[in-house]
């Protein structure tokens, strides 16, 4: 999950995924990753971003193309579920990182980060 914010926006991201066959790793390489991110009140968004595209700048950027009223894409945080099935804030590229780790090791088909606004990170 995204959490680069120094105001009182909060933005979280969760993933959940199916697990992938050898062709669908192939497909993922050349298409790039499935993202899917849920903003609030159960709006959802799909896009992909190949590996050299991965960082939490460029996530956000997706945010703020496909919603108009986003905050600040600088005071987003997003999370992701992972493999415990606990939420992780991505606040750095090295975050991320780890969580394509999981996308990787766990073979899932789809990122799903969950964006959340609010101050209290637990929530």
């Amino acid at each position: 999950e995204l959490a680069i914010s120094t105001s009182s926006s909060e933005t979280s991201a969760m993933i959940a995924a199916s697990k992938l066959t050898s062709q669908d790793t192939r497909s993922v390489e050349q298409e790039g990753i499935p993202f899917k991110l849920e903003y609030p009140a159960g709006v959802f968004c799909r896009f992909k971003l190949t590996r050299s595209q991965l960082t939490v700048s460029n996530l956000k950027a997706e945010l703020e193309k496909r919603f108009e009223d986003i905050e600040k894409a600088s005071e987003l945080k997003l999370r992701y579920l992972d493999e415990d099935q606990d939420e992780v804030i991505i606040s750095c590229d090295d975050d991320l990182k780890e969580c394509m780790a999981l996308f990787d090791e766990l073979q899932w088909k789809v990122v799903r980060l969950k964006v959340i606004h609010g101050i209290d990170t637990a929530s």
